[in-house]
């Protein structure tokens, strides 16, 4: 009979071992799965969450749009109520008696029931401009453009904004160089550079929807007559070198004679672009 080692332990067999070890690790995935609960609940619930706030989002988006058209829809309908009881002579009958400016697109706080709007933003983007046309027109109301004929609100084209040349040479200035300006706005010479900034402008306008043209400020100061395009302006307009205005009665006639002729000649010129382009357009844009 074989003898036995006391010091050996028997051997515990394999399937045992490996049940132990399925064991732990079931205990090991448990605890892992208790611990991550929470959090995924948490995650869980903050997604949800985010889901209710952009769905909330989105609704109150859509509700204000449909407000915002049915404001304009019942402005609408208000304006024309108002017109057909005006009086016999009056409002639409001869053309537009009361309007106001705004540079603001349409806000049922400004419905004046007047009889046109002028949208007169100073230096914005053409595409905000004319959104604040389209958005007057859906409420009703016929619109006109109003903006600075003599003067670069936000200096758009003496900046080099427009088409990425600076044109200080235009800028009018007095005798000591000093640029004559409101705020940060200069006043211009309207050379034919200035002149096909503007026609940009009323082409958009008229393209958004406006139904006249109203340009504003046509004029050249007094005290200036010092800049190197009215120094221009002179030679072509009297043939002969620019004299000082301020060294003689004659020379100052001279540069004030220049000053309404060279603005006469503006609006004559943006009036048959006008009325030119609008009717190319099957419209009829006044401009005033």
């Amino acid at each position: 009979m074989p003898s036995r080692n006391p010091s050996r332990r028997p051997a515990v067999p394999l399937l045992a071992a490996r049940v132990i070890a399925a064991l732990c690790l079931a205990s090991v995935a448990a605890t892992a799965i208790t611990e991550a609960a929470p959090r995924l609940k948490q995650k869980a619930a903050q997604l949800a969450r985010m889901k209710a706030e952009k769905a909330a989002r989105q609704k109150a988006a859509h509700q204000k749009a449909l407000k915002v058209k049915a404001d304009q829809k019942r402005a609408a309908q208000l304006r024309r109520q108002a017109a057909s009881q005006l009086p016999k002579g009056m409002g639409r009958a001869t053309g537009p008696v009361t309007f106001f400016q705004t540079n603001l697109p349409y806000d049922p706080r400004l419905d004046l029931k007047t009889d046109f709007v002028a949208v007169h933003q100073h230096g914005s983007p053409h595409d905000q401009t004319e959104a604040a046309i389209r958005s007057w027109k859906a409420a009703g109301y016929p619109v006109h453009r109003m903006f600075f004929i003599g003067s670069d609100a936000g200096a758009i084209y003496t900046g080099g904004k427009w088409d990425g040349m600076p044109h200080p040479e235009m800028v009018e200035t007095d005798r000591d160089g000093n640029p004559i300006m409101v705020g940060r706005r200069p006043y211009v010479v309207p050379t034919s550079g200035w002149l096909d900034y503007l026609k940009e402008m009323i082409r958009r306008s008229i393209d958004a929807g406006a139904e006249g043209i109203l340009p504003e400020e046509p004029l050249l100061h007094a005290a200036g007559g010092y800049s190197p395009a009215f120094k221009d302006a002179w030679q072509a307009f009297y043939q002969q070198p620019w004299q000082p205005p301020h060294e003689s009665v004659t020379n100052h006639w001279k540069a004030s004679k220049l000053k309404s002729e060279l603005y006469l000649r503006a609006v004559n010129d943006l009036a048959q672009y006008t009325r030119e382009y609008s009717r190319q357009q099957g419209k009829n844009v006044r401009f005033l």
